[in-house]
């Protein structure tokens, strides 16, 4: 059952609603991508340099989960750790990572990256 809330007017209610849809959109995770790497310390030192990006979980010897933006995860895994575990995600070698932005950032973006010496391999625009 989900509960009434209790209100004394219309506003009240509306607000009430308002606040709610509010928190339900920042929980809302839209992507996540994970990568194994063969150091997760200095990758997540790279992601918060280059792309801004946070820890927000620490999975101590495992990796750790990053933000990557206000609904994407990025997880960085220890290569090395996830190979006594099958999971669908693993991969190794040449690996393919997206995240979305605003189509006002990119040139400011591909500005950043070629300042940072990373090359855009290939562009693609929303239809």
């Amino acid at each position: 059952m989900v509960p009434v809330p209790r209100v004394a007017s219309w506003e009240e209610l509306n607000a009430h609603l308002r606040e709610e849809c509010r928190k339900r959109r920042e929980r809302k995770l839209w992507g996540q991508s994970s990568l194994y790497v063969e150091d997760v310390a200095r990758s997540a030192r790279f992601y918060e340099k280059i792309f801004g990006f946070r820890i927000i979980s620490d999975f101590g010897d495992c990796g750790c989960a990053m933000e990557a933006g206000r609904h994407q995860v990025l997880l960085l895994f220890n290569k090395r750790g996830s190979r006594a575990v099958q999971t669908p995600h693993y991969g190794d070698g040449e690996l393919h990572v997206a995240f979305a932005i605003r189509a006002e950032e990119l040139l400011a973006w591909e500005n950043w990256l070629a300042i940072n010496g990373i090359v855009v391999e290939e562009k693609r625009r929303r239809r």
